[in-house]
């Protein structure tokens, strides 16, 4: 990212590469990962971790070699899915981002609406994979878990003690949904500067590269902008 942002070549396409094959090497017969070597206990969080990768690299141009429609298969057309809802939830959230399909939109509706007391991390989540696929995220309902901070920016509050289940990545969900609907583009504005007026050393490695990844393309896109207006 930092080459990208100074404007130089990237360097380390056979670092990258290298890395892909090791993953894929690791894959185990469910077509996702566990914590450790090949094995059948699949960690769903890690594997959302490693698809959200592999489709990172796919978009910059690389030769992804991944199967996603046995990973939907296994885990979302068949009736003995050995994964709970939390972890579809994040396996399908991390499918999405390879690109609009309108079945990963059905499938989020579905579980939805067999779903309807989920946490709100999870919906939004939900919410996400639906406004990636083309379809339609009624913005009242999002609005309606928007607060307003103290210092003025607006976030979205957490039911958990977890730093997987915070306030900042349920605030970056949001942010990820509304960046999809127009008339949202102000309360858009407020989650970015939440954001950045939150941090204080106190995030982790995880949290920074997840602020990173959702907003730095809309943060140097305006940069960008300013200066050539100038």
């Amino acid at each position: 990212i930092y080459q990208i942002f100074k404007g130089e070549d990237f360097k380390d396409d056979k670092a990258v590469n290298l890395i892909m094959t090791r993953l894929k090497n690791h894959q185990n017969n469910q077509g996702l990962w566990s914590w450790w070597n090949k094995k059948e206990d699949t960690a769903h969080w890690m594997s959302a971790q490693v698809i959200r990768a592999f489709a990172m690299a796919n978009n910059e141009g690389y030769k992804v070699d991944i199967n996603l429609d046995r990973i939907i298969r296994y885990y979302f057309e068949k009736d003995d899915s050995p994964a709970n809802i939390n972890e579809k939830i994040d396996i399908l959230q991390a499918i999405s981002e390879w690109g609009k399909n309108k079945k990963l939109a059905d499938i989020a509706y579905k579980i939805e609406k067999e779903n309807n007391k989920l946490p709100i991390q999870q919906q939004l989540k939900l919410w996400e994979v639906i406004a990636q696929n083309g379809g339609t995220i009624d913005s009242e309902r999002l609005k309606a878990n928007l607060i307003e901070s103290d210092k003025g920016g607006m976030f979205v509050s957490s039911d958990g003690s977890s730093w997987r289940n915070s306030s900042l990545l349920n605030t970056l969900a949001a942010y990820r949904v509304a960046r999809h609907i127009p008339e949202m583009q102000k309360e858009v504005q407020s989650m970015i500067y939440y954001v950045l007026s939150s941090r204080k050393g106190s995030w982790n490695t995880y949290e920074s590269a997840q602020v990173v990844s959702a907003m730095l393309k809309d943060m140097t896109d305006k940069k960008q902008a300013n200066v050539q207006a100038m």
